[in-house]
């Protein structure tokens, strides 16, 4: 497990020497919050220390406490750096004709897949959110980091614009299906490529991804909800259904 450890920072290390010799304007501030967001996603909060954040970027301790002053205002500042290049605002439609609404959805679509899962952005952006929706341990930041809200106003919205007859509530969870869909692939990269190794995240297969999710999102939007299911009885066993009577002949008149 140390090894392991070892490998994983030593691979952080290298990557944040190389980063810094690209770019040599990067300043402590930013190299730290790289760094530090790099092993939030890896390591998660509890299982990251200052001393690993100050080893991994070549800092001392002292530079840590003086950009940030504690883990947790360095945690949170690596995953608002993180939103502010993901969650960008969603485009509004006035237009309320179901075909624009459903091209409005499979752009919000594609562009989330593309940034997340095509190489324009860092790999661990998405498992860091990931991650601070399981370990943000401190209620006080919980509302200011909007993590997912900006994405689910507007999904939900565009579900009650869409959808005849649905109810807010059904709304909701169809908006956090969809965004789980997407982030499904950014933590299970590593998961599909051990169960599938020649799957690449290539411009290809990360347009295909995005379509899929479109598909299987509109499909919803567009069809009718099924009937409900008959309810149990209190012995756990569905009621059988009811015959319909049978007409009763109609007597022959008589002469």
């Amino acid at each position: 497990m140390r090894g392991r450890f070892a490998d994983n920072n030593r691979d952080l290390v290298t990557r944040s020497a190389s980063e810094t010799r690209t770019n040599k304007k990067k300043s402590t501030h930013d190299l730290l919050l790289e760094c530090a967001g790099q092993l939030f996603a890896e390591h998660g909060y509890s299982g990251t220390s200052i001393k690993m954040i100050a080893d991994t970027s070549k800092q001392n301790i002292a530079a840590v406490n003086y950009h940030f002053g504690t883990k947790q205002n360095l945690f949170v500042c690596a995953l608002k750096h993180v939103l502010s290049h993901i969650m960008q605002p969603v485009e509004t439609e006035t237009d309320d004709s179901k075909e624009t609404l459903a091209v409005r959805l499979r752009i919000f679509i594609h562009n989330r897949c593309m940034f997340l899962l095509s190489g324009k952005a860092p790999s661990w952006y998405g498992k860091l959110i990931v991650r601070a929706g399981f370990e943000v341990p401190f209620a006080e930041d919980q509302k200011s980091i909007e993590v997912f809200k900006p994405d689910f106003e507007f999904l939900e919205n565009l579900a009650l614009r869409i959808k005849n007859d649905v109810d807010p509530i059904s709304a909701r969870w169809w908006a956090y299906s969809v965004v789980g869909q997407i982030f499904f692939y950014v933590f299970g990269r590593d998961m599909i490529k051990i169960a599938n190794p020649d799957t690449s995240f290539d411009i290809r297969t990360v347009n295909a991804i995005s379509e899929h999710i479109y598909e299987l999102s509109l499909e919803w939007l567009l069809h009718e909800q099924p009937p409900k299911p008959l309810k149990k009885s209190p012995d756990g066993k569905k009621p059988a259904a009811r015959r319909k009577p049978k007409a009763k002949p109609i007597p022959a008149n008589r002469t």
